[in-house]
């Protein structure tokens, strides 16, 4: 009996968030962040109002609370959010490292990265990012994801005006996107270089 009651509550809780993360989905294609942040905040409150000890979330479920934090996350950022967004995917990476998956481990952390940069702090931003490229260079065979957080730490270093190490990661990233095929990032990848060779000469 205990067992139908759980399959029951939670088939109620997967139908609630699934309506609330439609809404959302729907706001965020249609540019309306702050309808979009409003669903994802109810969503955030449906699980924390499920008791843990009666109800273990299944591992779909789990898995879609982290990316609904992701979400709320990128969302937040856009609306200028700032800690709201750091708090977000501060939890969603505690979530995935609870999960196993360090590939999203990763993403968040270089999720956070692009908040301190967003925020000016371009040195603890470049220690979030390479906490990322450490994390995919050992466990991710995708390499443009690697790539991406390469242009992360070369902007940054740009930022701070280490145009030796920027141009070094603008570089490998121009590289991997190039064996890839991904023109378009290695467009901007080769704008970036050249623009910071000319300040080197």
């Amino acid at each position: 009996m205990e067992t139908g009651t759980k399959s029951t509550f939670i088939t109620n809780l997967e139908k609630q968030i699934g309506e609330f993360n439609f809404r959302a989905c729907q706001a965020i294609e249609q540019g309306e962040m702050e309808q979009a942040y409003s669903q994802l905040q109810h969503i955030m409150t449906v699980f924390s109002t499920v008791d843990m000890s009666r109800h273990k979330l299944p591992l779909s479920l789990q898995k879609s609370r982290a990316h609904l934090l992701t979400n709320t996350g990128v969302v937040a950022a856009r609306l200028k959010r700032f800690p709201q967004s750091r708090q977000a995917f501060g939890q969603a990476r505690l979530l995935f490292e609870n999960l196993g998956d360090t590939e999203q481990v990763a993403m968040q952390s270089g999720n956070l990265g692009s908040v301190c940069r967003d925020t000016g702090d371009f040195e603890q931003a470049i220690k979030c990012y390479e906490h990322a490229a450490t994390l995919l260079n050992e466990s991710s065979g995708d390499e443009i994801l690697l790539a991406d957080q390469w242009s992360n730490l070369a902007f940054s270093y740009a930022q701070l005006k280490d145009h030796t190490r920027a141009t070094d990661f603008f570089e490998r990233a121009l590289a991997v996107y190039r064996r890839a095929g991904n023109t378009d990032k290695a467009q901007l990848a080769e704008s970036n270089i050249a623009n910071l060779k000319s300040q080197l000469s």
